[in-house]
């Protein structure tokens, strides 16, 4: 029920009438693509929550302009984008982040001030999953029903709290410290679909001679700098292989599966 497309109705009904193992087997990769091809519109809930302490209370950005970066600004470059924006474009206009209810402009709450220091025994304690009773607890007083959400974003006023996706709490916590910060939820958001991050490979022959591909290689975590999930401060667009696997693009449609020796385009 929590792959894309799995929930009852008639998505699911039409998923199982094209591929009855996606029920009686299990939800795959291949089921994803078929909820992809028969149901392109994916809804994703989430909340944002703003949050500071009583002893550092800026509000670096206003709850209107955290509302466009996430969800409702259309411009086309990093200042003027959204994470919703991006992922229109990345997914073919497959995926949509919106409120609970289907609210297209989003849920947004705070700023709130939590009952505590930013120091906690000798550092700074800006986001941390263990902060999620408290960040949530006035929220609630303003709606806020965690039960109507897929993923909840965290967002501090503090620096220090550098993007990470809390996979504990289906949580993001990240600093609403600049405009553009939206490219760190999208990429974190990313993870939340289940990617990970896009690394790319350094070679060298044997004489340690960099190469383009071949003698001894090693991994750089988040080398790809052209994909959002490897060094994502700019606005690229998932890997091929990163659409397949969120459902995006389809073999048959959109990849061509090759299955003997030729030229492709």
């Amino acid at each position: 029920p929590d792959a894309p497309g799995g929930g009852v109705g008639t998505c699911r009904d039409a998923v199982l009438d094209l591929d009855s193992s996606c029920c009686s087997v299990g939800w795959d990769q291949t089921c994803e693509q078929h909820a992809a091809m028969l149901c392109p519109k994916r809804d994703i809930k989430i909340a944002v929550i703003l949050y500071n302490f009583q002893d550092s209370y800026s509000q670096p950005l206003s709850p209107d302009t955290v509302r466009e970066m996430v969800f409702t600004a259309t411009g086309t470059d990093v200042d003027t984008a959204s994470v919703n924006r991006w992922f229109k474009e990345v997914s073919d206009d497959e995926i949509r982040f919106v409120g609970a209810n289907g609210n297209i402009n989003g849920d947004v709450f705070g700023w709130y001030m939590l009952p505590r220091s930013i120091m906690y025994q000798g550092r700074e304690y800006v986001c941390d999953s263990a902060l999620v009773p408290e960040i949530e607890a006035p929220a609630k007083l303003d709606g806020f029903n965690r039960a109507n959400y897929d993923y909840v974003l965290y967002i501090s006023n503090h620096p220090g709290c550098q993007a990470s996706w809390k996979s504990d709490v289906n949580g993001i916590f990240a600093a609403a410290i600049d405009r553009a910060n939206w490219r760190d939820y999208a990429h974190e958001l990313g993870h939340a679909i289940g990617l990970s991050h896009a690394q790319a490979l350094t070679c060298a022959d044997a004489m340690g001679k960099p190469i383009a591909f071949g003698g001894v290689c090693n991994s750089r975590e988040y080398g790809d700098g052209h994909s959002t999930m490897g060094y994502h401060f700019g606005m690229g667009h998932f890997s091929a292989s990163d659409k397949l696997r969120i459902g995006s693009w389809n073999v048959g449609d959109d990849v061509t599966e090759v299955t003997s020796t030729g030229t492709y385009e």
